[in-house]
């Protein structure tokens, strides 16, 4: 739609407030009017998207992120790409709020880093305007409870907190979505799980939603009595030795807590 119809012919608020801003594209408007706050990238973003795509139309992160800028290159007036490591989770948060944008997953006729724009959900950009849907955040009481949990170690590569990479970057931790947020996943202990920056790739959000207990018990209940002890070792120290239960073991670890406790229980009852 052109840029005069975002507001749905109300008038623009940068202009109402005299904002020097208002000349520029919504997609390039750092701040709110009137206000320190910034015009955050996910608003600018679907801003962008409706006045540049026509329903039907193919969608690149490229072209987005070359479009819609970071904050800090809009204060700075750089003009660079968005730098933002947490970009195409953001473009996925648009899902919730009504927009449809299947990737190459979902539409055998797209490449990886294309969506197609099938609908223009919730105008995001109108300040007035609030998602019931959007994901909730996760507190900083319950990220404590998952770290400690989950003994502030990735629990998908192993490394832990004040651990540096191989190549000697530091390990930083994060409490991640096993459904993600973008899909509505809940940030509950139980749907949440530490993870290092490094896996908690803004990728992984086009996977499918991760195995459940009752899709691999089937697997596990077949196998003999002590590979069944041998998986509940694996399970009760995180880690694992390489034979023919890794397939299984690798999926168990996908569980949430509550399932991981749960299989624990039939196996160690088996």
């Amino acid at each position: 739609m052109p840029m005069g119809d975002l507001f749905f012919g109300e008038d623009d608020p940068w202009v109402l407030a005299d904002e020097p801003s208002a000349s520029q594209p919504l997609w390039l408007r750092a701040h709110r009017p009137k206000s320190k706050r910034r015009f955050g990238v996910l608003p600018r973003m679907a801003a962008y998207i409706a006045a540049t795509y026509d329903e039907g139309e193919v969608i690149t992160l490229r072209n987005l992120a070359a479009n819609v800028p970071d904050y800090e290159a809009l204060k700075s007036g750089v003009d660079a790409s968005n730098a933002d490591t947490q970009f195409q989770r953001r473009f996925r948060d648009l899902r919730p709020r009504g927009w449809k944008i299947p990737s190459h997953e979902e539409d055998s006729s797209l490449q990886p880093g294309q969506y197609r724009l099938v609908k223009v959900g919730e105008p995001i950009w109108l300040l007035t305007r609030r998602s019931s849907d959007a994901p909730a955040r996760v507190s900083p009481n319950i990220r404590n409870d998952v770290f400690e949990r989950d003994g502030h170690r990735c629990v998908l590569c192993g490394y832990g907190a004040s651990e540096f990479y191989e190549d000697g970057a530091p390990v930083r931790l994060r409490a991640g979505h096993r459904i993600p947020g973008s899909r509505l996943g809940k940030a509950t202990v139980d749907n949440l799980r530490t993870e290092c920056a490094r896996c908690n790739d803004a990728v992984r959000d086009e996977r499918h939603d991760p195995v459940t207990l009752d899709e691999i018990w089937p697997s596990i209940r077949r196998r003999s009595g002590s590979e069944k002890r041998t998986l509940a070792e694996w399970l009760h120290r995180g880690e694992r030795g390489r034979n023919e239960l890794d397939r299984i073991f690798d999926l168990a670890r996908y569980l949430s807590d509550g399932e991981r406790k749960e299989l624990l229980a039939r196996l160690e009852g088996a």
